[in-house]
């Protein structure tokens, strides 16, 4: 999944996020337009800083996907503005060291930014702060022609 791909998710699911390129370079994205264009800070030192520039400056799908690759971009942080999670969304719980994943089992009836998590086997109510959207990384390997052909259960022969 693409990072914009990730943003707009994480936008639709309440969360603002904050993207690192390199060591002390961050920038938050904030709203998903009409267009498909997000707004965003500017590149600044720290995430303090970022907060004073949110939706400052535009990028299209095209520019955030470019620069996203060629500047090795990381979503490193979730500000929560509000929260839509739908039943099964998996979640990340945000301040536990080992990345804990989770689903959400449904929504506190009581508090509209709870909700009901299962964790590890064990339930309890999150607020929309302890929680956060979980991507799963993809994984890519490189494969020759011929490798490709036999995963997808075609015989080639190649011509010289």
């Amino acid at each position: 999944m693409t990072i914009y791909n990730k943003l707009k998710i994480n936008y639709e699911k309440g969360g603002l996020d904050t993207v690192i390129r390199c060591e002390n370079s961050y920038r938050i994205f904030s709203v998903v337009e009409s267009d498909g264009t997000i707004r965003s800070s500017h590149w600044e030192t720290s995430i303090e800083v970022c907060k004073n520039t949110i939706g400052t400056f535009s990028s299209s799908k095209g520019d955030i996907e470019k620069n996203s690759k060629s500047g090795n971009w990381k979503i490193v942080k979730t500000i929560a503005r509000e929260s839509h999670y739908e039943i099964g969304d998996k979640v990340k719980l945000r301040n536990s060291e080992d990345k804990e994943i989770g689903k959400v089992l449904h929504s506190s009836g009581n508090c509209k930014n709870s909700y009901h998590c299962a964790f590890d086997g064990r339930l309890n109510i999150y607020g929309i702060v302890e929680i956060e959207p979980y991507f799963e990384e993809e994984k890519t390997e490189e494969l020759t022609l011929k490798q490709v052909c036999k995963e997808l259960g075609r015989d080639i022969k190649i011509i010289k």
